[in-house]
C-alpha cells in the first residue's frame, strides 16, 4: 500500500504570496495530475485545499474517485482545509472534531480497520511565538492520537522540522518516521529547506516499511522560477 502526503498550496504555483486564494489554476492542476499519477497512491492526503469545488477538481485530476474534503476549523482561515482522496470505496472518512485543531484532521480508514490520519498542524504564521506554537501543536497532536479509532499512520504537514521535540509525543507512543526507517529521513519535504511533511507509523506496522522518499523538485518544475507547491509530495509503501 503506498500513502501519499502533499501540501498543494492551494494549487496556487509556488510563487503565490498572499493567504486567500482563488479557485485552483488550470496549469498547476494539470502538472499535479500526471505526477500524482505516477506515484500510484492508494491514499493520497492533501493540505491546503481551498473549498469543496477546489477538491472535486482535483479529485477529477488525479483519477481518485473516492474522498472526503475538510475546511479548516477556524472560522477565520477556513481555506486552511485538506482532503483524503482514494480509488478504492472500502475506505471510509472520518474528521477529527476536536477543539485544539485549528486547521483540519481527518481519518481514512480501510475495510480492515487500518486507520490513516491526515493532519496539519497549525504553522507559526499567525501565533505571536515559537512556544505558543509548540505548544499549540503539540495539543492538535494529541487531540488526533488520543482520538477513536486510534490512527496506525500519520501523515501529513507537521509544520515542525525533523528533529523537533513535537514529534517525542509520537516516538514515545511507539510511531516511526517513515523516511528515517529507509534511510532518506534527512530529504527536503519543500522547495526551500523544510522537512515538516512527515509520514508516522504506529508499532508493528513499522515492520512493514519497504520504501519511501520525498519527490525531487526538479518532478515539481514548471518553470524556471515556479514549482507546483512549495511543498513536495512525500510517500512511503507498505507491504500490506
Amino acid at each position: 500500500m503506498r500513502i501519499v502526503t502533499f501540501n498543494v498550496y492551494w494549487l496556487q504555483g509556488s510563487t503565490f504570496a498572499a493567504t486567500d486564494p482563488d479557485g485552483p489554476r488550470p496549469d498547476v492542476l494539470a502538472g499535479i495530475g500526471p505526477l500524482v499519477a505516477d506515484l500510484a497512491p492508494d491514499l493520497l492526503c492533501v493540505q491546503e485545499l481551498q473549498s469543496f469545488a477546489a477538491a472535486r477538481e482535483l479529485a477529477r485530476a488525479v483519477g481518485l474517485p473516492w474522498w472526503l474534503y475538510r475546511p479548516g476549523r477556524s472560522a477565520q482561515r477556513p481555506q486552511y482545509g485538506g482532503g483524503s482522496f482514494v480509488h478504492d470505496p472500502a475506505w471510509g472518512f472520518t474528521p477529527v472534531e476536536a477543539d485544539p485543531i485549528q486547521r483540519f484532521a481527518l481519518k481514512a480508514v480501510r475495510a480492515d480497520g487500518l486507520c490513516v490520519a491526515n493532519v496539519h498542524l497549525r504553522s507559526d504564521r499567525f501565533e505571536p511565538d515559537a512556544a505558543t506554537t509548540a505548544a499549540a501543536q503539540r495539543a492538535e497532536l494529541l487531540a488526533v492520537l488520543e482520538s477513536e479509532p486510534a490512527p496506525e499512520v500519520l501523515a501529513g504537514d507537521f509544520n515542525a522540522p525533523r528533529g523537533a521535540d513535537l514529534y517525542r509525543v509520537l516516538g514515545d507512543r511507539g510511531y516511526v518516521d517513515a523516511l528515517d526507517r529507509v534511510g532518506r529521513g534527512g530529504d527536503l519535504t519543500t522547495i526551500g529547506k523544510g522537512t515538516g511533511d512527515r509520514i508516522w507509523v504506529h508499532g508493528d506496522l513499522a515492520s512493514r516499511i519497504v520504501a519511501g522518499a520525498a519527490v525531487s523538485r526538479s518532478a515539481t518544475r514548471m518553470s524556471d522560477a515556479e514549482h507546483l507547491s512549495d511543498h513536495l509530495p512525500v510517500w512511503a509503501e507498505l507491504d500490506l
